[in-house]
């Protein structure tokens, strides 16, 4: 999983407590960091971006989508 946020507060809260739920996650903090990253299963995206329109750009950047529960704590 990867939270896309700028808001340094905000991106750490979700981080933590994704990881504490079990989840792995990763925390980005501009949409070029995320795009530049490993196509993760789900993004958690901020819309409102300093460096790309979050509601633009999703598109763009979308693979396949896919519903899944990735949790550590279960099997695959």
């Amino acid at each position: 999983m990867l939270v896309v946020e700028d808001d340094r507060g905000i991106a750490e809260s979700l981080v933590r407590g994704l990881r504490q739920a079990g989840y792995a996650v990763e925390g980005v903090r501009t949409g070029h960091a995320a795009l530049a990253a490993p196509s993760p299963d789900v993004v958690l995206l901020d819309l409102g971006l300093p460096d790309i329109d979050g509601g633009r750009g999703a598109p763009e950047a979308a693979g396949p989508v896919r519903c899944g529960d990735h949790r550590r704590d279960r099997p695959g």
